[in-house]
């Protein structure tokens, strides 16, 4: 039998201490001068978008190739600035523009094909892939403090929070990966003793989790992000009444068939964690929701591995449920699952307090509209 505690993380992107976060450091600029294209835009994005000069900018680009992207984390630092770069382009005018320009378009797709992620704004470009930590990441506590967003499109500290929340969440709940696959083993082995102990960390984590989101309006006014950041958020899927009914025109260099094809890809959301929707996943909760379906998409291809094989190799909730109304170890599941809807209550009163639109918007429509979601699972 396939023992769960021995996969080796590696091959999914995966750290047993910081989980979907990557375990080394950014690439803050890419090392090779050929590069500095990208780099130098970046580094000005803020005021560039400022003072409407982004257009020509991108525009007069020299087409680069990513033959000089040498490791992974170059690669991602390729994908965070062009995402950015595109986003900028697309959203800083008075109306969406539909044709982004061959130097960010086709280098784009060609660094989303290797890293096996959507060509567009996405969590991994914004939070996973986008965010320095300080030498105290790894402690006990994990602040948002602790973290340094690399781009942005306002050069605001109120963007850097709104990013780092998220990562402080995903340090967080990326210890409990290790136990994840342990509690699997332990299910199989029949070992409650394991299980308790797992559902006793899930719940554990999950508080400090609530305790970092109920933060997010503490650097973050709801003027700031409805007005200032969440249009640089938007996808150009099902965005007809913002002026793009076929999306975003992506071209093609000669050398690769020329003219290009329409694309429309969802907007930047926390549904697009694989935290997130691992939590769901490892406690049994249903998932069969088109919108969180569709966010799996969005993830780096290896972390939607992890998921899927997480998915087929659930057992916590069966093993649970055949345990007895009286087994202390289903009353700690029945927390646990009390946890994520406390954790649901929690961003719900974030979005009451902070804006207007949301974050987690798929997230949240399933939420609100299936209060239930979670306490159909309590035994």
């Amino acid at each position: 039998m396939t023992r769960f505690c021995d996969i080796n993380l590696d091959d999914y992107c995966l750290s047993s201490v910081s989980g979907f976060l990557p375990d080394r450091p950014p690439v803050e600029r890419l090392p090779n001068p050929y590069y500095d294209h990208w780099e130098d835009i970046s580094c000005d994005l803020p005021q560039l978008i400022a003072s409407d000069r982004l257009k020509d900018k991108l525009e007069s680009l020299p087409v680069l190739s990513t033959a000089m992207l040498d490791t992974e984390e170059e690669w991602r630092r390729a994908y965070v600035v062009l995402s950015f770069l595109s986003q900028g382009y697309i959203w800083s005018g008075n109306q969406p523009r539909r044709n982004l320009p061959i130097a960010i378009a086709a280098p784009l797709r060609k660094v989303s094909e290797y890293l096996t992620i959507k060509p567009c704004g996405t969590f991994a470009a914004y939070c996973l892939w986008n965010i320095a930590f300080s030498p105290t990441f790894g402690n006990q506590r994990i602040n948002p403090q602790d973290f340094v967003s690399l781009c942005t499109f306002t050069g605001s500290k109120e963007e850097e929070w709104f990013y780092v929340i998220s990562v402080a969440i995903e340090a967080q709940g990326g210890r409990l990966i290790p136990q994840i696959l342990d509690v699997i083993d332990a299910v199989n082995e029949n070992d409650t003793s394991r299980v308790r102990t797992f559902l006793e960390a899930f719940v554990t984590c999950i508080d400090g989790i609530i305790m970092t989101l109920d933060r997010l309006d503490e650097n973050l006014s709801q003027e700031f992000f409805y007005h200032r950041l969440r249009p640089y958020l938007r996808g150009s899927k099902n965005m007809a009444e913002a002026g793009l009914p076929d999306g975003i025109f992506y071209p093609q260099c000669q050398c690769e068939g020329g003219e290009g094809q329409w694309l429309a890809y969802s907007g930047g959301s926390n549904a697009q964690s694989s935290f997130i929707q691992l939590m769901d996943i490892i406690l049994g909760v249903d998932q069969d929701v088109d919108f969180i379906k569709d966010m799996r998409n969005y993830m780096p291809g290896p972390h939607r591995e992890f998921l899927e094989l997480m998915t087929s190799a659930s057992n916590l909730r069966p093993y649970v449920l055949s345990l007895g109304n009286d087994s202390d170890v289903r009353q700690l599941y029945d927390e646990a699952v009390l946890r994520l809807t406390a954790l649901r209550d929690c961003h719900l009163r974030v979005v009451a307090r902070t804006w207007k639109g949301y974050w987690w918007d798929g997230y949240n429509e399933v939420l609100t509209n299936d209060p239930g979601h979670y306490e159909v699972s309590l035994l």
